[in-house]
């Protein structure tokens, strides 16, 4: 079992589809597929067979009941996602799809993702960062998604970490915005939001959350609207 889905997860090395994430996740996806299969096929019941075959739960003794925890289904789900996230960022390069096409499908992952609060997953898929080729100027809505999942579970020294790196990136309007919004520099954000570089739909970025319903941010957004509407 575990020799097939190696296989399988190293031919897409060979087709051009492989990727540092893969890399990574690779042991961790072949033992979720071993437990899916024991717990389906088994009802959960730990075998000698498994145990063969999964010689890292060496504390499993045959007969006992394989429990699936909260935090386990959790992390097998944010695997399978970032792993399928990975890949299709692998797939547009090869088929050479536009870099602003590519950055609007992340978009519409990412910000649901911030928006159902899937913090987890949204820190997953962008600790990889620097492991693979992302369209430009992403990686600064990357680490300002990211700031943002850390931002919401309380983590502001990671946040802090953040707003360094950013620093060091090129300069573009989502870095200088994402670097005003962390560091609660309103007067500076406001500045930044009136330029008309900014694009008036990104209101929705969940990173404005905590300001979202102040009067001078639906304001600005709704002269930027109008003068999209006039164009």
């Amino acid at each position: 079992m575990s020799k097939s889905w190696g296989k399988r997860l190293s031919n897409l090395e060979k087709i051009g589809l492989g990727t540092l994430a893969q890399l990574k996740y690779k042991e961790e996806i072949i033992e979720i597929i071993k437990r899916r299969n024991l717990l389906v096929h088994n009802d959960g019941i730990v075998d000698e067979t498994y145990l063969e075959k999964a010689p890292q739960n060496t504390g499993l003794k045959p007969g006992s009941i394989f429990i699936v925890s909260t935090k386990y289904f959790q992390r097998a789900l944010d695997i399978a996602y970032a792993f399928g996230f990975y890949l299709c960022i692998k797939q547009w390069k090869l088929s050479n799809i536009p870099e602003l096409e590519q950055s609007k499908e992340i978009d519409k992952f990412l910000i649901p993702s911030l928006n159902q609060k899937r913090y987890s997953l949204v820190l997953e898929i962008t600790n990889h960062i620097t492991d693979e080729c992302l369209p430009n100027q992403l990686p600064q809505r990357f680490l300002a998604d990211r700031a943002i999942a850390f931002r919401e579970l309380g983590q502001t020294k990671e946040v802090t970490k953040i707003v360094v790196k950013l620093k060091e990136l090129d300069d573009h309007w989502s870095k200088s915005v994402a670097i005003a919004m962390l560091t609660n520099n309103i007067t500076d954000l406001q500045k930044i939001l009136k330029d008309d570089r900014v694009p008036a739909n990104i209101s929705y970025w969940p990173l404005f959350d905590p300001v979202k319903n102040e009067l001078w941010f639906k304001q600005l957004f709704l002269q930027k609207n109008k003068k999209e509407w006039q164009k």
